[in-house]
């Protein structure tokens, strides 16, 4: 195991205003990565127990430290920030470990033996930007003597530089954690920053300062200071009250958690003279903006709407961290600050000025979307004259919107089309952003909830409408069920374009786990939405590798699909599970059915998905050897693949086996805090309760309490554990593949019927597919190592093309191989390669010499067929320095002559580029051109000419659309590629801009994703 400790000093300040101790401690988070010595290597490895202390041998943590008396430390090894959130707690006296545990947030801890008596109650604040750790009422009693007497402590855990920090001297603008930005927060887009001011309201020298939210939005952690040093500081949750020493005292109103900063606006405020104890602030109120000192006055910025005369209406944020979802609004006017506000959805606004109302809105839908946009959308706006009470704006609608969609399209008729633009998972009920265009332009736009119906308008007149089902957020696809579909003709009221049709949008792509089925069925386990409580499951039947059904089914409840009337096929989920790598099905008393006759063809039959990394990822974890060979093994644990919970409702879960002997005899997948017994027959053998899951930012545990373990011979007690912490390896995705090495490694040419071997070397186990122009020609599957021999080699110019490819990606080597027409090596030699490529696409083909010396000039006139290819572009390579080039392109006639000449003179005996031609191809798929060297001519150093002894032509072959590794097929290969275009990896193709938006994003991956699974019939 590779682990990294960092040390750092601690400051504790001692506060004479109250019992108050402040430890500042700034935890690097680095990433450690946990594996056991077996990754990777052919055994296992098992992890010793010390019984003594129910703990890993050999464990190493990041460790922040707590000293009490007479050599006492708590130790903070982590924290959980799954709710109900957690830490890691170790006792330790004089180096040796008394006590470790896993303590919850508000749960009391306490130690004591005959001597020493420790005991503290621990607040966990889980922050946008820092965590903190509060223990309160800490005691310490030692041989009757009160050393620790109920102190508070403040431990800070962020990811800024490890530091000792004093709150009461600190300049909390330039702490590292006291950051005003919202990172750690899963929201989308963010709105633009707001600028501003702060401007101090308190009096006779005393601030308060936001330093922190919760990420659930219901508390704050405010500091008051006097002077630029602390005198409190507090935690107030939404709604409550402050008090301090009865000089100061306000009310927390609302807690802001913006995509771009944090606000609080608190109320009531009351501050009493020092001095004479007279009021001196009375019933303020303020927004407070994290990090700084005094109240915030917002000056613009934002989303805008420019309104009549001069008005400016700002969407300042969004916050969807609470339920009522809120948007922050401003209003300008000439670029000055007039009113604020922070509103709710379906809440009002209104605006008077001088007693007169002047702009009303109401905030219709706040919108976060999964795919990165963010948008606030205002209706029943209307703006009145300042100066007449005329009205500017009626009934007006806007939307304010940041970052990218991820918009779907389907196709209606008349022109028009139905897009989901995105879907919001984190509300409840979850929406999707649909929007109706006609001849690529918006008609109109509406958010609707899961559940619910919409009826479409052009120009008041009824287009579509229709009723959203299920909205699925998996872990690789999305999708959103719409039914009921009816357009109706735009110029024909009474026509019916689309009566009662169903569709699904489907945003991402996923490849699903296959369980063949009889009669060329096959059951794919697509996908799994974790977000929702009980976890649903993506199930696609297919027949003949073409989708007949996608479902979106529910764990505990049951599949069915059917052919018209017939039930095909039944199953019960029993198990849906999604870890931290691995995704898990169990479909149990499952039933298929002939198509044909309806019997039985499987019958109550019980199968699971599993994924190919199972074991990869199960080796990284702990084991517990038990007696009679019988082995607890982690799997993997389910969480959020978010860190705020307050978003969706899950129940963290273990996927747990038990082997004997190297093989699996159980497998369960147990909820925290749930019992678990195996048997033996009649005799039970294993006992035990998961007490808890901790997955903290440097270490993953699971936690058995009361472990049993009882002989499968005669149900005699053989071990127990109270309690036993297993520690979860760190698994890292292998990146797509890389071929390390291959041969040969230089351009090459043989004589007619020579024997040539091609090889590659691969980083990773991968299936590999060889070409010949295109056509394959070989096929090795699960290898690292992989050749292809060629043994009769015929005249002409070849590319020969090796493509590695596994679920992690692909990758390609290609080589061009010249075949000389005779038997003569140091025949003087000129060609012109041959390529692939589809139609609109262009492709560089390059004109090699060899075996030639003191050359000074070489003519050439190629003839293509204009009508398959055209030549865009004539350069010299830069093989050869001093080149120059005379092109004369006739693409009417498909002609080109060149004349190139190099006064350093051309000698190679190798096979080597002198010039490059760009072809754009015109051509259907199908189609092909000969690409045909004519009336060739040397000149030699005395600039004599004369005719190459060898001259071989090329040809370039008209590729399918979408065929980007120029095989001739769309395959998953190119499903890979697209993929890489999106994700960066690879350079943007606009070939693959299948949905004409200019580019290559998540919709072109899905549309060949669909075309390759049979779902859209054309690209």
């Amino acid at each position: 195991m590779i682990h990294k400790e960092i040390k750092i000093n601690h400051t504790a300040v001692s506060n004479s205003m109250n019992t108050h101790r402040i430890l500042i401690l700034m935890l690097m988070t680095a990433s450690i990565c946990v594996q056991s010595a077996g990754v990777g290597a052919a055994e296992d490895v098992y992890f010793t127990l010390d019984p003594t202390l129910n703990k890993i041998s050999g464990e190493t943590e990041n460790k922040e430290v707590l000293n009490l008396g007479n050599g006492y430390k708590i130790k903070i090894t982590d924290l959980d920030k799954n709710n109900p959130y957690k830490i890691r707690l170790i006792l330790e006296k004089d180096s040796v470990k008394l006590d470790d545990k896993i303590i919850e947030t508000g749960q009391k801890y306490s130690w004591n033996n005959n001597e020493e008596h420790i005991r503290l109650n621990a607040e966990i604040f889980v922050g946008t930007s820092m965590d903190v750790v509060f223990f309160k009422n800490v005691y310490q009693i030692s041989n009757e003597n009160t050393i620790i007497n109920n102190e508070t402590f403040t431990i800070i855990y962020s990811s800024g530089n490890s530091e000792s920090l004093n709150l009461n001297t600190a300049d909390n603008n330039n702490i590292e954690g006291f950051t005003t930005l919202n990172e750690n927060v899963v929201q989308s887009s963010s709105f633009p920053p707001a600028p501003g001011y702060s401007q101090e309201f308190l009096k006779e020298n005393y601030s308060l300062t936001l330093l922190e939210l919760d990420v659930d939005g219901n508390k704050a952690w405010i500091s008051l200071s006097k002077n630029g040093g602390e005198v409190d500081n507090i935690v107030v949750p939404v709604g409550g009250s402050y008090n301090y020493n009865s000089l100061l005292s306000f009310k927390l109103d609302k807690v802001f958690v913006g995509t771009s900063r944090n606000y609080i606006e608190i109320s009531n405020i009351y501050q009493y003279s020092e001095i004479n104890s007279s009021i001196i602030v009375q019933n303020e109120s303020a927004l407070l903006l994290g990090g700084l000192n005094g109240k915030f006055i917002l000056t613009g910025g934002g989303l805008e709407w420019q309104l009549e005369e001069n008005y400016t209406l700002h969407t300042i944020d969004i916050d969807i961290v609470d339920h009522s979802r809120e948007a922050m609004l401003l209003i300008t006017k000439d670029g000055t600050h007039v009113d604020y506000t922070i509103i709710s959805v379906s809440d009002s606004y209104t605006y008077y000025k001088n007693g007169n109302l002047t702009i009303t809105a109401d905030l219709e839908t706040i919108f976060s979307g999964e795919g990165g946009v963010s948008l606030a959308r205002l209706h029943h706006v209307y703006q009145y004259s300042e100066d007449t009470g005329e009205t500017l704006l009626s009934d007006a609608m806007h939307l304010y919107s940041v970052g990218d969609t991820r918009e779907v399209e389907w196709q209606l008729n008349q022109n028009y089309s139905l897009s989901a633009m995105d879907i919001d998972s984190k509300n409840t009920p979850r929406q999707v952003w649909l929007r109706l265009n006609k001849d690529g332009n918006t008609q109109e736009d509406k958010i609707v909830y899961s559940g619910d119906s919409a009826i479409f308008y052009d120009s008041g007149t009824q287009i579509l409408d229709l009723n959203v089902g299920t909205i699925f957020d998996g872990r690789e696809g999305d999708l959103v069920f719409i039914s009921d579909v009816y357009q109706y003709s735009e110029t024909k009221k009474k026509d019916t374009l689309i009566e009662n049709e169903e569709h699904i949008f489907i945003f991402g792509s996923a490849t699903g786990n296959d369980w063949q089925l009889y009669e060329n069925y096959t059951l794919s386990f697509m996908d799994i939405d974790i977000k929702e409580y009980p976890n649903q499951v993506w199930l696609r039947m297919k027949n003949n590798g073409v989708s007949v059904d996608d479902n979106v089914v529910a764990q505990s409840e049951e599949y069915k699909y059917y052919n018209n009337t017939a039930l095909l096929f039944e199953g019960y989920i029993k198990s849906a599970f999604s870890g931290r790598y691995l995704d898990m099905l169990k479909i149990t008393n499952a039933s298929q059915y002939s198509e044909v006759d309806s019997t039985p063809l499987i019958a109550d039959a019980t199968y699971s998905f599993y994924p190919e990394n199972v074991e990869i990822v199960m080796d990284s974890n702990e084991k517990l050897s038990l007696d009679e060979n019988y082995t607890i093994v982690p799997v993997d644990v389910q969480r959020l693949h978010y860190p705020n919970t307050k978003y969706y409702y899950t129940n963290q879960s273990l996927w747990l086996r038990l082997y004997k002997d190297d093989v699996m005899v159980d497998e369960e997948i147990l909820l925290e805090g749930q019992d678990y017994s195996s048997y033996s027959g009649s005799i039970k053998i294993i006992s035990t309760k998961l007490d808890a899951i901790f997955t903290g930012m440097t270490t993953e545990l699971i936690k058995f309490e009361d472990l049993y373990q009882y002989s499968e011979v005669d149900g005699s007690l053989l071990k127990y554990y109270d309690d036993i912490l297993l520690r979860l390896g760190r698994y890292s995705q292998p990146g797509a593949p890389a071929i390390i090495s291959f041969e040969p490694t230089t351009l090459i040419s043989d004589d007619l019927g020579a024997t040539r071997k091609f090889t590659i070397l691969v980083n990773q186990s991968v299936d590999v597919n060889w070409y010949l122009n295109g056509t394959v020609i070989q096929f090795n599957e699960s290898v690292s190592n992989a050749e292809y021999t060629n043994t009769s080699a015929v005249a002409g110019t070849w590319i020969i093309s090796a493509i590695a490819n596994n679920a992690n990606g692909i990758a390609t080597q290609n080589w061009t191989w010249t075949v000389m027409a005779e038997n003569n090596n140091v025949s003087e030699f000129i060609s012109i390669g041959s390529a692939s490529s589809p139609t609109n696409s262009t492709v560089t083909i390059p004109v090699s010499v060899a075996n030639v010396t003191d050359i000074s000039g070489i003519y050439l006139e190629l003839l293509y067929n204009s009508s398959v290819a055209i030549v865009s572009s004539v350069n010299t390579n830069e093989s050869f320095t001093g080149s120059g080039i005379t092109p004369n392109v006739d693409n009417v006639n498909g002609i080109t002559s060149i004349v190139l000449t190099n006064p350093n003179l051309i000698s190679t005996s190798a096979e080597t580029p002198v010039i490059d031609i760009t072809f754009s191809i015109n051509g259907e798929f199908g189609s092909s051109t000969s690409l045909d060297l004519q009336n060739v001519e040397f000149s030699d150093a005395g600039f004599n000419p004369y005719t190459p002894a060898v001259v071989v032509d090329g040809q370039i072959n008209v590729g399918i659309k979408g065929d980007f590794n120029g095989n001739g097929v769309v395959d998953i290969g190119d499903v890979a590629m697209v993929a890489f275009m999106v994700a960066g990896n690879v350079p943007e193709d606009l070939n693959a801009d299948f949905n004409g938006n200019g580019r290559v994003d998540i919709g072109d991956a899905a549309k060949i994703a669909a075309y390759l699974e049979g779902i859209v019939s054309e690209l």
